[in-house]
C-alpha cells in the first residue's frame, strides 16, 4: 500500500532551486542506471539517486495539455512575433525520474503503466522539470528527507510504504489523517510537478497577448489559453464512482431568474447567455431602444450586471439544424422513399440488466417518429439495424434512441472513445458547465474536433420558450466544431485527474453553423430563411472575415449542444418506469492495459 506523507511533502516538494540544465549527459550515465533495477538496490547504493526514463505520454493528463498548448502556439504565432512563443515543443519527449534510495520493479509500475528506460535513447528530448522520489523500503522518513535535500533537484517527493496494521494499539498508524492511499493521489503529485512549466509557459502567452495583440484579435486565442489552463486544475473526483445514468441534479444557474424571465417575456430580444463566462450578451431586434434595456436590466440586477458586463447586439443568432461515436446513421427521408437522410450515431448506452439490449444514441430531426427503421450503409448496400424506440424535441433536446436489432448486436463496438481514438469508459456529467476546460466531439463529417464551451448556459427563445437551462455553446479552436452531418455526436471532456481513466459525457450536438446577422427583416425567422442565409452557402456576413475567425465568436465555430443528462432521464422517465441504462465502463482502467492501443509492446522495463 502506498501511503505518502502529507506533512513531509509540505517540507520537501519546494525545496531547492530549478533544475540544474546543464547537468551534463556523462553524469547521468555514469549513475547506477547501468545497475540492475530488478530487486533492491544495494545498501551501499541507496544514498545515490537513480534516473530512469518515461515517454511522455504515459503521464496522461500531462501529456493531453501539453498536447493542447503545442497546438494552440500553432495559432499564437500566427498573431504574435514574439520570442516568448518561441518555446521548444518537441512533438515525442522523456520525463526523467529520479530514485533516491532502495526500490523495485513493483515500484516501477507505481509511478507508470509505461515501460522505463535505463538511458535516454539519442537525440531525445528531456522536459525541463525532473521529479525525485525516495521509496524508504527501509528508510526512515527523517533520513528520506535528509538524501532528498542533498540531491539538486527542486521537484522531490517522499513516498513512505508501510504494512497496514490492524492493530488496535497502533496509535500512529490510527491516528494520522494526513496519510494517502491512491495511485491518483501520487500521480496527481507527480503531474502538478510536471506542469508547472507549462504553466509558466501559458501565462508568458497571455502577457504578450495582452501587450502585442488587439483585443479583438486575441479574444478567442485568450479564451482557448484560459480553458487550457482550467483543465490542468485537478478536481475531487472518485475513479471507481459509478457511471449509471443518475438523476438530473439542479444546479445553480449563473443568470438570475429575475433576469431571464424579464428578458423571456420582452418581445425585442431574441437570446442571451454567459459569454466566455466574462460577459452577459443579450441579441435584440434592430429597432430596440439598447439604453433603456440597460437601464431596466441594471436596476434589476444590479450585481449581477457588475459582475457580468452587459453586452447588447442588434443581431439575432440562428442555426441551421443538421443530422457517430462517429459513424454514420440513417433515415429514409420524408419525402422521398428512395432517399436517405444521413447523421451521425453518437454512442451506444446499454440497458444495466440486459446488456443485449443497446441502445445508438442520434437526434430527433433525424428520427422525428417512433418506429421508424435506421440504417448504415454496409458494403456498398443499404441495411436496417434497428428502429427508433425513443424520440423527443422535449426540454430543447433533439434525441432520438435506435434499439439495436439482436442480429446486429454483436457487430456494435459499444466501447467510447477519446479524442486520441483510444477506448475508454464514459461517466455522465450532472454538473454544471462552467468549470469546463476543453471539450470535444467525434462526428460523421469532422471526425475528431476541439472546442471550449462558449457558452455554459444560453437561452434562446425561437428554440423553446417554456424549457429553461439545458443549451450550451461550444467554439472551435481551430475552426469549426462541428459541420452538417455531425449532429447526434456525444461532447465530451477529459477528466481532471491524473489517471485518465474516462471521459465525461456532457451532451449531444444539434446544430451548427450559427449566423449572427443584422436584423433588418422580422419576419425573417422562418427555418428556411436560416438555412438559405448559411454562412457555409455563402451567405453575406455580418463581420469581416478577419474579425471572425480572430475572436471566434461569429459565426462558424459555433455548435449548439444540449445536455446529455437531461435527455438520457427524459429516455428513463417516459420509456420505462424501471428502465435504466449506462454507458461501457468494464475497460481496463487504463489504455496502455490495452496491447493493441500500445506501440511500446517490445519494450521492458529497465535493467
Amino acid at each position: 500500500m502506498i501511503r505518502v506523507d502529507v506533512a513531509d511533502i509540505l517540507r520537501c516538494v519546494f525545496l531547492g532551486t530549478e533544475l540544474n540544465a546543464k547537468i551534463e549527459k556523462s553524469k547521468r550515465i555514469e549513475s547506477p542506471l547501468q545497475q540492475s533495477t530488478k530487486g533492491y538496490v544495494s545498501e551501499g547504493e541507496s544514498k545515490s539517486t537513480v534516473y530512469v526514463f518515461y515517454k511522455a505520454k504515459y503521464f496522461q493528463a500531462f501529456h493531453y495539455t501539453y498536447k493542447l498548448a503545442r497546438d494552440c502556439r500553432r495559432r499564437i504565432e500566427k498573431i504574435i512575433k514574439s520570442s516568448d512563443v518561441e518555446d521548444a515543443m518537441p512533438e515525442d519527449f522523456f520525463i526523467k525520474i529520479g530514485i533516491v534510495g532502495k526500490f523495485t520493479d513493483a515500484d516501477l509500475e507505481l509511478i507508470s503503466e509505461g515501460r522505463a528506460k535505463k538511458e535516454l535513447p539519442e537525440d531525445g528530448h528531456i522536459w525541463t522539470v525532473s521529479p525525485l522520489l525516495c521509496f524508504q523500503n527501509d528508510l526512515s522518513p527523517s533520513t528520506g528527507v535528509k538524501i532528498l535535500n542533498k540531491e539538486i533537484e527542486c521537484n522531490i517527493i517522499l513516498i513512505t510504504k508501510s504494512k497496514c496494521s490492524d492493530d488496535k494499539n497502533d496509535k500512529a498508524e490510527r491516528s494520522n489523517p494526513k496519510y494517502i492511499h491512491t495511485k491518483e493521489q501520487l500521480l496527481r503529485i507527480i503531474t502538478t510537478c510536471l506542469n508547472k512549466p507549462l504553466k509558466e509557459m501559458l501565462e508568458r502567452w497571455l502577457a504578450n497577448l495582452d501587450t502585442e495583440v488587439s483585443s479583438k484579435q486575441a479574444a478567442g486565442i485568450k479564451a482557448e489559453v484560459e480553458a487550457i489552463r482550467k483543465q490542468m486544475e485537478f478536481e475531487d473526483c472518485d475513479e471507481s464512482a459509478s457511471v449509471f445514468v443518475s438523476p438530473v441534479v439542479s444546479t445553480k444557474s449563473v443568470v438570475p431568474d429575475d433576469v431571464k424571465n424579464f428578458l423571456f417575456s420582452n418581445s425585442e430580444v431574441y437570446s442571451f447567455g454567459i459569454w466566455m463566462d466574462s460577459s452577459f450578451k443579450v441579441f435584440v431586434k434592430n429597432d430596440t431602444d439598447e439604453k433603456t434595456l440597460m437601464e431596466k436590466l441594471t436596476n434589476l440586477n444590479q450585481t449581477f450586471i457588475e459582475k457580468y458586463p452587459l453586452e447588447i447586439e442588434k443581431r439575432k443568432i440562428a442555426l441551421k439544424q443538421t443530422l457517430k461515436q462517429g459513424d454514420s446513421i440513417q433515415a429514409k427521408a420524408h419525402s422521398d422513399d428512395d432517399k436517405y437522410c444521413e447523421g451521425t450515431l453518437g454512442g451506444f448506452v446499454t440497458k444495466v440488466d440486459d446488456k443485449k439490449k443497446i441502445y445508438a444514441l442520434t437526434c430527433n430531426h433525424l428520427f422525428p417518429e417512433p418506429n421508424q427503421l435506421a440504417y448504415i450503409e454496409d458494403n456498398q448496400s443499404i441495411k436496417d439495424i434497428g428502429f427508433c424506440v425513443y424520440t423527443t424535441r422535449e426540454k430543447s433536446c433533439d434525441f432520438a434512441a435506435i434499439e439495436i436489432n439482436d442480429a446486429f448486436v454483436s457487430k456494435c463496438d459499444t466501447a467510447l472513445r477519446r479524442d486520441d481514438k483510444k477506448k475508454t469508459n464514459a461517466k455522465v456529467n450532472t454538473k454544471e458547465l462552467k468549470n469546463v476546460g476543453i471539450v470535444h466531439k467525434i462526428g460523421k463529417a469532422t471526425d475528431v474536433t476541439t472546442g471550449m464551451v462558449l457558452s455554459p448556459e444560453y437561452y434562446d427563445k425561437v428554440m423553446n420558450d417554456s424549457n429553461r437551462g439545458y443549451i450550451f455553446l461550444v467554439k472551435g479552436t481551430d475552426g469549426q466544431f462541428s459541420k452538417k452531418g455531425d449532429s447526434g455526436s456525444l461532447v465530451f471532456c477529459r477528466p481532471r485527474s491524473a489517471q485518465q481513466t474516462h471521459v465525461d459525457i456532457l451532451g449531444i450536438v444539434y446544430g451548427n453553423n450559427l449566423i449572427v446577422h443584422d436584423d433588418e427583416d422580422d419576419d425573417d425567422d422562418d427555418d428556411d430563411e436560416r438555412t438559405k442565409h448559411s454562412p457555409s452557402e455563402g451567405a453575406v456576413k455580418t463581420k469581416s472575415d478577419a474579425e471572425n475567425n480572430d475572436n471566434g465568436q461569429y459565426p462558424e465555430n459555433i455548435s449548439c449542444c444540449y445536455r446529455i443528462d437531461t435527455a438520457l432521464e427524459l429516455f428513463k422517465k417516459n420509456y420505462s418506469k424501471t428502465f435504466e441504462v449506462k454507458f461501457q465502463d468494464d475497460l481496463p482502467l487504463t489504455p496502455f492495459s490495452q496491447s493493441a492501443n500500445s506501440d511500446d509492446s517490445n519494450e521492458e522495463h529497465s535493467e
